[in-house]
């Protein structure tokens, strides 16, 4: 039976009242979805992607000597601001790529700091205001620091650190008058692929060794306390692909998963508590491909499905749900979803068949008449609407015209029976 205005009210006069709060709901989705015009069609453009704020980077992460673009977000179009071409002898510019505090960090783990001896650097962009320009090339000339190649095989930084993995070391630098100054190494004890893949937020260093799929791997915690790094924690994971952190949650995939694993600071015996990912079926579920976390999403690429799901939680259970999926064959693509991006509701997902990465936006509309904020408006909701009325809450000005009376009821009904988006 329709709910009315009669209905409303004779409910009121025989309930019984009892004073809570209100809230409402925003419900989420995925929208915008566009490709990324590219000046021409490179052979593995957009196999990397970064994106912070209005700033993204497309990388070619494959190519000997491949250039890096920057896009810019303007009036809600993403254009392209600067082609960075690969600096002299940095073979695989742009293996690995990040952007932090408005800075564009690029590797090559082949780059030659001396001719015939390929070391690796890491390149620094800073914009002018004009254009990006290279502020420092970082890499290892001291011949006390130990280094036994593939410097910059993997990137991490903020507007403070900047963390560099190699084959069997990690190497920890601070910014210093506007330089990168070396600050430390892991050292060689703490075995091969340390540094295969690093994350950074604030203080706190995640550092990813990868082994093979049957090797226990580890994720390991290090903390500076304001002079040096130091150890502080170690996670054990089969098989480990990749980490990323963002200051809360460690995000990785082991071997012996078929989705990602969400890691949590707790005050449990092993003091981390374990999320995993609704599952959608999918094998190997971001396995192969990176993923992107800026709480409460986490976007995921599963490159071997052609596919990308954006997932949700809610802040109090150990499940993320399921919030939109994009399927590459949607936009005539392949492997989507091999390297993503996530940062301030916008979605990045690359792929590496010649054709234009995708982007997309998470958009939230807020559901009033979800009052009991389960996502949608059932009867509970008009028992709140009831009881916020009655006690004269503002929350049942529905109208929004300062008053609370008998029209907003009548708008109430009406949102009400629209539903939440």
């Amino acid at each position: 039976m329709p709910i009315t205005i009669k209905s409303l009210l004779c409910t009121l006069s025989l309930m019984t009242i009892t004073s809570m709060s209100f809230a409402q709901s925003e419900v989420c989705q995925v929208d915008g979805i566009m490709q990324i015009p590219t000046a021409t069609p490179f052979s593995r453009l957009g196999r990397l992607v970064a994106v912070e704020d209005d700033i993204l980077i497309i990388a070619d992460s494959l190519n000997w000597e491949e250039d890096l673009r920057i896009y810019r977000q303007l009036d809600d179009q993403w254009e392209l601001e600067q082609i960075i071409p690969h600096p002299l002898n940095a073979t695989l510019f742009g293996n690995a790529i990040c952007i932090a505090d408005g800075r564009i960090f690029v590797a090559a783990k082949s780059a030659q700091n001396e001719p015939g001896i390929a070391e690796g650097a890491v390149f620094v962009y800073e914009y002018t205001g004009a254009q990006w320009e290279l502020a420092q090339r970082v890499n290892l000339t001291n011949p006390s620091i130990p280094l036994l190649g593939e410097f910059g095989e993997s990137i991490a930084a903020t507007d403070q650190h900047l963390i560099v993995g190699s084959e069997a070391h990690v190497y920890f630098f601070k910014r210093t008058e506007n330089q990168w100054q070396y600050v430390q190494s892991t050292g060689g004890t703490f075995g091969p692929r340390i540094g295969a893949s690093v994350a950074v937020h604030g203080n706190t260093a995640i550092l990813g060794r990868h082994l093979s799929a049957s090797d226990q791997s580890t994720i390991d915690v290090w903390v500076n306390d304001g002079t040096s790094w130091i150890p502080n924690d170690q996670i054990q994971v089969t098989g480990l692909k990749y980490v990323v952190y963002d200051g809360t949650r460690v995000v990785t995939h082991s071997a012996n998963s078929t989705r990602p694993i969400i890691y949590q600071r707790s005050d449990s015996p092993t003091g981390w508590t374990i999320s995993f990912l609704e599952s959608l079926g999918w094998d190997r579920m971001g396995s192969d491909s990176q993923v992107s976390i800026d709480y409460p999403y986490l976007l995921v690429g599963s490159s071997d499905n052609n596919k990308a799901a954006v997932f949700e939680h809610d802040g109090n259970q150990s499940l993320w749900t399921l919030l939109h999926e994009l399927n590459g064959e949607d936009f005539d693509l392949e492997n989507l979803g091999n390297s993503v991006g996530l940062s301030n509701s916008t979605i990045v997902l690359s792929n590496n068949n010649r054709k234009s990465p995708v982007m997309a936006t998470i958009a939230c509309t807020l559901c009033r008449a979800d009052l009991n904020q389960n996502q949608m408006s059932d009867l509970e909701d008009v028992f709140l609407f009831i009881l916020a009325l009655s006690e004269r809450n503002q929350s049942a000005d529905f109208n929004e015209d300062g008053s609370i009376n008998y029209l907003d009821i009548s708008e109430f009904l009406h949102i009400h029976a629209i539903g939440c988006p």
